[in-house]
């Protein structure tokens, strides 16, 4: 039973280990990700830190079995360079035995990612999905980051002001770029903007003190009309265009509505905790290492085999996607083939055994 605590608590120390520095990484990625969005208009300032924390439960998930493997990895490649796992086999303690200590860390950690990839995380992608789909009902304006030129989201027009301060936009440039159906550029430059967001159909832009041109390209003809205070009406809200991801459904919704793209998001989902323990038994014969190697002699071969299953994953995925694939069958193979490779690296696992407990 001591045993049993000993090898769980050096497994779990190192797995969280590897899951804070997993998690620090992808949750930098995001935010530098977030920020660039920020910048250009995509996203408002005031979703940056909701966004990067929505981001934490899909990684949470994704990164709890590699966090197993990589921490039974780093904690048995330390036990056999102190040669104390050297020692338990010479007693008979074999790969095997190894594993059945460890399957109620696996069981735990199996309902954990479970709960995080079937449950947690479609509600945090439905959230952040909810929270753009009402910024796009916003106008765009609200987006707009002073000091910086700006293409609208329709990509038809140009926004740049100097400074914003508590809704009022200072120095305004306006530039709405020539279309096929309106030829013309019309260029509005004012002192200050503020939108009227209480208008009944589309929000008013109110404009104090500029002017506005209109002109085509190649033409002599000019309109240039100064004003002391003129109203111009704002592209009509988004709300609502933006698709719902599969990411985004619920488990159940999955179940209901079996098409490509569903059946290749459920099998990804499933596949998460069914990985945890398929890694589990793959990561106690690949960390045994001699005393002389060193604890890191076996961790590039071992993420190798990791990136691979995760590449083939990822392969069928596409293929159920596109309809390559029946959905029935699913990740199923892959997840069987690497069980296959799990169980024949236990194969001489009791000779050794056998052999070590003679030698002692």
């Amino acid at each position: 039973m001591r045993l049993k605590r000993y090898l769980q608590k050096e497994v779990v120390m190192a797995a969280a280990a590897v899951l804070i520095v997993l998690l620090l990484i992808f949750t930098s990625q995001q935010m530098v990700r977030y920020l660039g969005e920020v910048v250009d208009g995509k996203i408002g300032a005031d979703l940056l830190f909701w966004m990067v924390g929505l981001q934490l439960p899909p990684l949470v998930g994704f990164l709890l079995p590699l966090a197993l493997f990589l921490g039974v990895l780093l904690a048995f490649g330390q036990l056999y360079v102190e040669q104390e796992l050297t020692v338990m086999k010479s007693v008979g303690l074999g790969d095997r035995q190894l594993v059945r200590l460890l399957l109620p860390l696996a069981l735990g950690l199996t309902v954990t990612a479970a709960i995080f990839t079937l449950v947690v995380t479609p509600w945090s992608s439905q959230k952040q999905q909810s929270l753009l789909t009402a910024q796009d009902s916003r106008s765009e304006l609200s987006l707009l980051s002073p000091g910086k030129f700006q293409v609208t989201r329709s990509g038809d027009a140009v926004l740049y002001a100097s400074a914003a301060d508590n809704g009022v936009l200072q120095q305004l440039f306006f530039a709405e770029l020539p279309t096929a159906a309106n030829p013309y550029w019309q260029i509005v430059v004012t002192n200050d903007a503020s939108v009227d967001s209480n208008a009944a159909a589309v929000p008013l832009l109110k404009l104090q003190g500029g002017h506005l041109y209109r002109f085509q390209s190649g033409s002599a003809d000019w309109q240039v009309t100064e004003f002391e205070s003129y109203q111009m009406g704002l592209s009509p809200a988004l709300a609502g265009s933006r698709k719902v991801k599969q990411r985004a459904l619920a488990t159940t919704d999955l179940l209901s509505d079996r098409s490509a793209e569903n059946w290749a998001e459920l099998h990804w989902r499933l596949s998460v905790p069914i990985s945890v323990t398929i890694l589990l038994l793959m990561a106690v014969p690949l960390a045994r290492v001699e005393p002389r190697q060193g604890k890191y002699a076996k961790m590039f071969p071992a993420i190798l085999v990791y990136m691979s299953y995760m590449v083939l994953l990822l392969l069928f995925k596409g293929l159920i996607e596109d309809s390559k694939l029946p959905g029935s069958v699913g990740m199923w193979p892959i997840h069987g083939m690497y069980l296959l490779y799990a169980f024949w690296l236990y194969r001489h696992s009791h000779r050794k055994v056998a052999r070590s407990g003679a030698r002692s």
